[in-house]
């Protein structure tokens, strides 16, 4: 999508909103280096993507550095940000967010882009959803695998709060 649209960088992140805490368990970057990625990910305008994931709304502009809900940002200023083009992915609340800056070309990123990136960020939402599911039920294993231990009940078949309630109570 980053070509697609003819992105200088692009970052995308599944938040993790389990527990009323939001954390990015999986992100991805492009346009930096294997080394930089941590850097750059710390760069990525956090105004922008947080306003993407408040509103639930696609955020673009054709020049960060010039738009008012941004030009104060220390990263906008620190990175020289033009053109952002951010949509969410999923909704209510949205699972993540898919953020591209500036355009190889230079200027604002174009109608057709917007209509590409939303695309994407819709085809990612069903992904995203299936994942945070997943390490939901793995998670929700693991919270219990010391009772199944201490039981030696490792043959119990099951992974629902009910069962981890009643292996805790039995263990204690």
């Amino acid at each position: 999508i980053v070509e697609i649209a003819g992105a200088r960088r692009g970052y995308l992140e599944i938040l993790d909103v389990r527990g009323g805490k939001a954390t990015p368990p999986f992100w991805i970057a492009s346009g930096c280096s294997e080394d930089d990625i941590s850097a750059v990910r710390a760069e990525f305008s956090h105004g922008v993507i947080a306003q993407a994931l408040a509103s639930g709304q696609t955020i673009a502009t054709v020049s960060a550095l010039d738009d008012p809900r941004f030009r104060e940002r220390g990263s906008v200023q620190r990175n020289r940000i033009e053109a952002v083009l951010c949509a969410p992915i999923g909704a209510d609340p949205p699972l993540g967010v898919l953020y591209l800056q500036d355009r190889e070309e230079g200027g604002p990123f174009l109608h057709q882009d917007r209509e590409h990136v939303e695309i994407f960020a819709r085809h990612v939402a069903t992904l995203a959803d299936r994942l945070l599911l997943l390490r939901g039920a793995r998670d929700e294993s693991a919270s219990f695998s010391e009772e199944r231990k201490k039981l030696h009940a490792d043959g119990f078949v099951g992974r629902s709060k009910a069962l981890s309630e009643l292996l805790q109570q039995i263990v204690h």
